[in-house]
């Protein structure tokens, strides 16, 4: 699957971005048809989504990495770090914020409907079911590891209320669109450099009738609402990484 931009060289040794370099890895390996992005910021004050990736004919997936152990106490999130257990911030909601901004931001572009589906990934840890019931309780999408992630992701319950699939000519138009808001010869700094760091972004959103934490909106519904209280949904909070 063709994934942009490139990893940097100077991340390869980094061991804080170990866990995305082996999802970016299963992406890029993925013979299954369809493209991906890594690091979309939809705007300055949103979200980053991790991983954008859209599978032709399936649906477009934002894929928010958290590598490392966690576990769940009492409702709370917690990475295990070697001072002990730290809880996580606003993790979901995170999630949830950046798949909504890259939807919005093609949403006031093109003349579609848009449909995007959130994925929180655990790229170091086997499957565990308290953080499964975690994740359900306010309706988000968590897996685990990387092996087949593509093949997961388009095996998805939520894939099925994707009433329009993306086609190849759809990808492409808003890839275009995407990569026509970011300098096309800004390479990906090495830190310290003092300049800014290409982000990629790109999203494939298709229409459908549910409103779920994971996001949509019709036309009709207004403004998109929290997963748990109704609240109207705002910047998301830091998560621990």
């Amino acid at each position: 699957m063709k994934i942009q931009p490139e990893f940097p060289d100077y991340r390869y040794q980094d061991p804080k971005r170990a866990a995305e370099l082996r999802v970016y890895q299963e992406i890029a390996s993925s013979r299954i048809p369809g493209q991906a992005l890594y690091e979309v910021n939809a705007t300055r004050h949103t979200p980053q989504v991790d991983f954008l990736v859209w599978v032709k004919a399936v649906a477009c997936f934002a894929v928010s990495v958290k590598g490392g152990t966690y576990s769940v106490d009492n409702g709370t999130l917690f990475l295990h770090t070697p001072e002990g257990p730290v809880p996580t911030k606003n993790i979901l909601q995170q999630a949830m914020d950046g798949a909504l901004s890259v939807r919005n931001a093609l949403n006031r572009h093109l003349d579609r409907a848009f449909f995007v589906i959130a994925v929180l990934l655990f790229p170091d840890m086997e499957p565990d079911p308290e953080i499964d019931r975690w994740a359900n309780a306010s309706r988000t999408n968590v897996m685990f590891g990387t092996p087949n992630l593509v093949e997961r992701l388009a095996a998805l319950d939520d894939v099925q209320a994707v009433r329009f699939p993306p086609s190849a000519e759809q990808i492409d138009e808003e890839v275009a669109f995407i990569n026509g808001r970011r300098p096309a010869d800004n390479p990906v700094p090495a830190p310290g450099d003092g300049s800014m760091a290409l982000t990629a972004q790109q999203v494939v959103i298709q229409h459908v009738e549910t409103l779920n934490l994971y996001t949509t909106q019709l036309p009709h519904l207004g403004v998109p609402q929290g997963p748990a209280n109704g609240d109207e949904i705002g910047e998301a909070g830091e998560a621990t990484a």
